[in-house]
């Protein structure tokens, strides 16, 4: 992490407070016909500092808490929570007997607890709470995915697990030998209805491959749903990019002979502050390399609509006057500045709008000479009038910290404080 941009960080970190996230692999889109589309999430919306299920009335998120809790083991002081706000959860008890503890994971800014949701001692698929303390001991964030109402009127299957396996075997067309075979019993509910169910996880070490997961009522034999659970290839690639910007590395002034911007135009000088950088876990999907990764998402959310700037290549090597430059540039100093933050400080900051990198349109705002965070969306964009504003560390810096002082605040960005 070069020097000034841990200045800038920690000028901006001073002003920020820390809230805990989730991240998600990036994966590809289902193009498998036999797969079921990925249900879509609950609808909810904002009030104050929690996100609220509109189905349940349940938060589902609940931010910079501040709850204290007494000293304890952490999962006691998670329990404490829990039973303390169990009516406000929509938890079925103060007692929590349905709720089975499977994780617990200590950072430096805080420690999670995990738990999942069962009936009758048997697990709801996709019902999970997690709480997390701080240092302080005082509980600071909690998702709830914890789903009221669950009731299936007999835990005794009339299909057998390994009818069910074959169902879905068959289904996919899979082929042993098998890496992970694994069917055991759960509750699917969904829409309000509750089923019993064969869930019936399955890794080939044969094509097709995958990370198989099939729901199978265990009263009817009905296919519920089939996924692939595998998440794709994020591979190394490189590229060529200023760092920060040329006048900078160059030690030169705008107008020195080769230093300015022509209209988009190389020169010698300029091509020469180029440096070779790697792209750390970008994606490849069916062969194509696209600058999306854990901790940066390329988009194309605004005008001129120039698309990803995807390539057959791992090697993203251009010079300015090329467009997908910008898009390397950006690319790889967002990915810098979130793995700085979240792995070499421990501070989980992380988009609040959407799981996944960072999102960002190198090419937007129709080619003005302007730049934006947008905050319903959660994405940065650059505009190419004048010299392009993707091209300059800096102004790429500038409009994430906007976008990170969003995320810390959970939507409360102010265009005069912070």
């Amino acid at each position: 992490m070069p020097r000034h941009h841990r200045s800038f960080l920690t000028l901006l970190l001073m002003g920020l407070l820390l809230v805990p996230s989730a991240l998600e692999a990036a994966k590809p889109p289902a193009e498998n016909p036999l797969l079921s589309p990925e249900d879509a999430p609950a609808p909810s919306f904002r009030r104050g500092n929690a996100r609220i299920s509109a189905e349940t009335g349940a938060p589902v998120a609940l931010y910079r808490l501040h709850y204290p809790v007494a000293a304890g083991t952490p999962e006691a002081m998670a329990r404490q929570y829990l039973a303390e706000n169990f009516s406000s959860l929509r938890l079925s008890s103060p007692l929590l007997a349905d709720l089975a503890h499977f994780a617990t994971r200590e950072m430096p800014a805080g420690t999670t607890v995990r738990y999942r949701q069962t009936f009758e001692g048997i697990p709801v698929y996709g019902a999970d709470l997690a709480v997390t303390i701080s240092p302080a001991h005082e509980v600071s964030f909690v998702m709830n995915s914890y789903k009221p109402g669950v009731h299936v009127d007999s835990i005794v299957p009339a299909v057998s697990a390994a009818s069910a396996r074959a169902r879905v075997i068959e289904h996919l067309g899979l082929n042993e030998p098998f890496a992970f075979d694994q069917t055991t019993l759960a509750i699917f509910h969904h829409d309000g209805v509750s089923r019993l169910a064969q869930q019936v996880r399955i890794a080939p070490r044969v094509a097709p491959f995958g990370d198989f997961l099939g729901l199978v009522d265990a009263q009817t034999g009905e296919l519920l749903r089939v996924w692939d659970k595998a998440a794709y290839a994020p591979v190394d690639g490189s590229g060529l990019t200023f760092d920060p910007d040329p006048l900078s590395s160059a030690g030169a002034t705008y107008n020195d002979p080769g230093y300015t911007d022509g209209g988009d135009a190389d020169t010698a000088e300029l091509n020469a502050e180029r440096v070779a950088v790697t792209l750390r876990d970008i994606d490849l999907t069916g062969g194509t390399y696209t600058l999306r990764g854990p901790w940066a998402d390329i988009r194309d959310s605004e005008s001129p609509f120039e698309g990803l700037y995807q390539q057959m290549s791992d090697t993203f090597n251009f010079t300015r006057t090329q467009n997908e430059f910008e898009a390397v540039l950006t690319y790889w100093h967002i990915d810098n500045i979130m793995r700085y933050l979240n792995l070499d400080l421990g501070i989980p900051i992380t988009p609040i709008q959407y799981s996944g990198g960072a999102r960002f349109d190198p090419n937007g705002l129709g080619g003005a000479d302007n730049s934006h965070y947008i905050g319903s969306t959660g994405e940065v964009a650059f505009g190419h009038g004048g010299v392009d504003d993707s091209e300059d560390a800096d102004v790429v810096i500038h409009e994430l910290g906007h976008a990170l002082h969003d995320w810390v605040t959970n939507g409360n960005l102010s265009q005069v404080n912070g």
